[in-house]
């Protein structure tokens, strides 16, 4: 019911998955605000990385800021094989 800005995502993942060059990939977008993707690079889980994090994610600034009442979605855009147990940290300012 508020209006605010995302101003960061982050996430762990307890297991990656497989799959050769393959990864977990995870966007936000405002559905109410003509399907805006909120971050200009996806996240991924990376099937190779040493850490179980989101990486490579950045927030487009001008895409960041949402209205009161806007739907705020979670994509999942890829999906390594059998991947599991992700949690998504989204870091919002509420105006």
């Amino acid at each position: 019911p508020y209006a605010g800005e995302v101003l960061a995502v982050g996430g762990y993942i307890k297991t990656l998955g497989s799959g050769a060059g393959t990864s977990t990939d995870i966007q936000l977008r405002n559905e109410t605000d003509a399907n805006k993707d909120i971050l200009s690079t996806v996240g991924a889980f990376e099937v190779d990385s040493a850490t179980n994090l989101l990486e490579g994610q950045v927030v487009n600034n001008n895409n960041a800021a949402f209205a009161a009442n806007d739907v705020i979605d979670l994509d999942v855009d890829a999906v390594s094989t059998s991947p599991a147990d992700a949690v998504i940290d989204v870091v919002v300012v509420f105006s």
